[in-house]
């Protein structure tokens, strides 16, 4: 049996298997990366469910990215896409910010060049603020602004930093991870009591994931953990944690996840060869035009208490 990555446990069960192939084609043709040496000896890539929390994994772990995977996506995404791998800002540092006070000290795992930290600083430059990430240019960048940062695990961070955040956070790192529990383990430790734990993922809302397994970028050996509602919900029975909000985000009026999530809708709604299929797909995006707010869009946020 496969271990739950999660809570240890071999209560898993097999949902569906991926052609690796596929995988290779996806990013050779939408991201002109080659992914081949993580798949050497699969043909299939498994995404196994977590019985006891929801969670959904992929399998095996050694498939979980590189450093050099990382630094291809620096380059590629603003080529093909125009748009940078690590954005400016993003929307969760707008929600999460309303939930930290002055007198916070606060850790971020994962902290890239250091936008959201810096951030807290204009606001009040006496916080005591910290940031780990695994990228050595990344954590001198952070330095250059005035924050301390240093290139660790927060496994290693938390053996002589326990009890000692107000906030522990961490933004679109968790889905990379495949040792979930020991990373998950490790923030905890570093929380004082009654700190909080706040995360931010991709949302995988399970209709949508269904009908778009290919998606490039939620794939291995980017992603590594599909999060949902119901696998957050779940943290507090195995975790000393008490969940104070889960904030899903509303899907854009526009733009490439607009887009993509009208394409995978609209397909399942009618036969391609419908008589009026052209008159219904103008239809279809008026409505999602105007009533997009209603539907979940591409991220998660869940905060926590630590009990």
């Amino acid at each position: 049996m496969v271990i739950s990555p999660l809570t240890n446990s071999t209560n898993t069960e097999l949902q569906i298997q991926i052609d690796s192939e596929k995988i290779l084609e996806r990013y050779s043709l939408d991201l002109q990366i080659n992914v081949e040496r993580f798949f050497l000896d699969r043909k299939t890539i498994d995404v196994y469910k977590c019985k006891d929390t929801g969670y959904l994994f992929y399998h095996p772990f050694h498939i979980m990215g590189d450093e050099k995977l990382y630094d291809d996506l620096k380059i590629k995404m603003p080529e093909i896409y125009h748009t940078p791998y690590y954005p400016d800002w993003k929307w969760e540092y707008d929600i999460v910010i309303k939930y930290i006070q002055e007198s916070n000290s606060i850790l971020e795992i994962g902290c890239g060049s250091g936008l959201f930290l810096n951030k807290l600083k204009s606001i009040n430059d006496a916080r005591i603020l910290k940031g780990l990430d695994l990228n050595h240019f990344s954590v001198n960048e952070v330095k250059s602004k005035g924050i301390d940062a240093e290139v660790k695990t927060i496994q290693d961070f938390s053996k002589t930093n326990d009890f000692k955040y107000d906030v522990v956070c961490c933004f679109q790192v968790l889905e990379h991870v495949a040792d979930v529990h020991s990373f998950l383990q490790a923030s905890i430790d570093c929380l004082k009591t009654n700190g909080k734990l706040i995360i931010a993922v991709p949302y995988n809302n399970p209709f949508l994931f269904n009908r778009d397994i290919y998606h490039t970028l939620n794939l291995p050996p980017h992603h590594m953990g599909l999060w949902t509602r119901e696998a957050f919900e779940n943290l507090s029975k195995i975790f000393p944690l008490k969940s104070t909000e889960i904030i899903i985000e509303s899907l854009p009026g526009d733009g490439h996840d607009f887009d993509r999530f009208y394409s995978i809708n609209k397909d399942v709604l009618y036969k391609p060869s419908f008589p009026l299929k052209g008159l219904f797909d103008k239809l279809y995006y008026k409505y999602l035009k105007k009533y997009h707010h209603k539907y979940a869009g591409k991220n998660i946020i869940a905060i926590y208490s630590k009990t």
